[in-house]
């Protein structure tokens, strides 16, 4: 076989280590220390920005927490007015609606006085404000 030929062997050996051993020298002196800066450089900006980050989402954090205090503070203060106004709407609702009712009580009282007998009135329990038979007339 040719390609195993004691005398062209060793050439073929010798060339193929120098190839290799110049490529190896190449990559590990030129190309390998280009990577490693860029690797280091991407670390870098990598840690820099996730610092940044933590520290915007801290200020953040810090600046969603007032917002939501003020923001509550403001809702209750505003749940608080409505319902003082919601109490003071139904007061005077329920105070025009005692009105109505008390008209209406001293009406039928009016009428049951000049109309029916004792023995019906006196079955009668009132429970209410005294009677003001002026403003039913």
């Amino acid at each position: 076989m040719p390609q195993l030929d004691l005398t062209i062997i060793f050439s073929q050996i010798f060339w193929l280590i120098l190839v290799f051993s110049i490529l190896y020298s190449f990559l590990l002196h030129f190309l390998l220390p280009k990577f490693l800066i860029s690797i280091k450089a991407r670390k870098a900006i990598i840690y820099n920005n996730s610092s940044k980050i933590s520290l915007l989402h801290h200020h953040l954090e810090i600046k969603q927490k007032f917002i939501q205090n003020k923001l509550l503070t403001k809702l209750s203060f505003i749940r608080n007015e409505v319902n003082h106004f919601w109490l003071l709407n139904n007061f005077f609702q329920n105070q025009g609606n005692l009105l109505n009712l008390d008209k209406k009580i001293s009406f039928t009282l009016f009428n049951l006085t000049n109309y029916h007998s004792l023995p019906v009135l006196k079955s009668l329990t009132l429970y209410s404000k005294s009677l003001n038979l002026k403003s039913c007339r």
